[in-house]
Formats: C-alpha cells, sequence, structure tokens
C-alpha cells in the first residue's frame, strides 16, 4: 500500500505472461490526419520553380540585435562601412542564425566591393531565410549585381529573375 494525499493506493500487480488493463475508457479515439491538396501552379522557370518557398514571418529580432542594427544603418549611410561590417559582425553573434543580419551584411560587403564574400553571405542567409521572400529577393539582388560586376551575364540574368520571382512572392 501507498499513502497518497490522504488516500490508500494499492499498486497494480501485473502478470509477467500477459499484460493487464488497469483503467479502461469508454471513449475510443481515432486520430485521423488530412492532407489539403497543393494548388496546380505552372512552373514559369524551372530553377525558380525548384526554390519555391513557404511564406511565413520572419522570427522576432532581440533588441540588443536591434541596436546594433540601427547603429550598423547609421555608420553606413555615413559612410563607415568597415564599422557598420564590424557592427553586424557584433549582432550576428548574438543571433547567428537571423538571415536578416546576413543579408545586411552582404549589402555592405558588395558596398565595399568584396564580390565574392557579398555572394557568399547573401547564399547564407538565403540558407537560413526560409521563405521570407523580402529577404529572398534581397539576397538574389545582390549576387545578380555581383554576377554582373564579375562579367558573368547568364548568371546575373539567372538571380535577376529569382530575385524578380521572390519579389513578386512578397508582394502576393
Amino acid at each position: 500500500m501507498f499513502a497518497c494525499a490522504n488516500q490508500s493506493v494499492r499498486a497494480p500487480v501485473v502478470a509477467k505472461s500477459k499484460p493487464q488493463v488497469l483503467v479502461e475508457s469508454p471513449l475510443q479515439l481515432e486520430v485521423t490526419t488530412y492532407r489539403l491538396p497543393s494548388p496546380t501552379l505552372k512552373p514559369t522557370d524551372p530553377e525558380v520553380e525548384a526554390e519555391r518557398p513557404k511564406i511565413h514571418k520572419p522570427k522576432p529580432i532581440q533588441p540588443a540585435v536591434l541596436a546594433l542594427m540601427t547603429r550598423a544603418e547609421n555608420s553606413r549611410s555615413q559612410g563607415e562601412l568597415g564599422t557598420a561590417a564590424v557592427t553586424l559582425e557584433r549582432a550576428l553573434r548574438i543571433q547567428p542564425r537571423s538571415a536578416e543580419l546576413w543579408c545586411r551584411l552582404a549589402k555592405i560587403r558588395l558596398q565595399q566591393k568584396k564580390y565574392s564574400l557579398a555572394e557568399n553571405l547573401a547564399k547564407k542567409s538565403n540558407s537560413l531565410a526560409s521563405g521570407l521572400a523580402a529577404i529572398m529577393s534581397r539576397n538574389w539582388a545582390i549576387i545578380q549585381a555581383v554576377k554582373s560586376l564579375q562579367g558573368d551575364d547568364a548568371a546575373a540574368t539567372r538571380a535577376g529573375k529569382k530575385a524578380a520571382h521572390y519579389k513578386e512572392l512578397e508582394s502576393s
């Protein structure tokens, strides 16, 4: 016997050979899951269609990160690109999975003419954006600018199509 809240409760004895049901529920619950059919969409460009995101809202930005973003924007607007980059890198140490921060850093690296780094940062941002069309559109615009400045017109055109695609998704 066990004492529990002024009540006596017997420990259940279960035979090893067959399980014993201690409580029978009068209700039998059956869980059924339903999947809604996805809308039929006609692909316009296979490369763009392969990256069709699920649109959702971005994760909230921490107050400390928001203050650093404001400071970085002020530095950038005053032409202090190095200070702005360092400030964004500091914010990334606080919130490393923020696609917005990676995108802003990519934009600054583009302005600093660090094209390869800007492209890689934009791709990193895209990997974290997970359906945030506004950020993905800006990232593809950065990649388009990099490819254009590097003389790769075909890649710039592809990136431009992706930027336009995500811009369209953002507005819908």
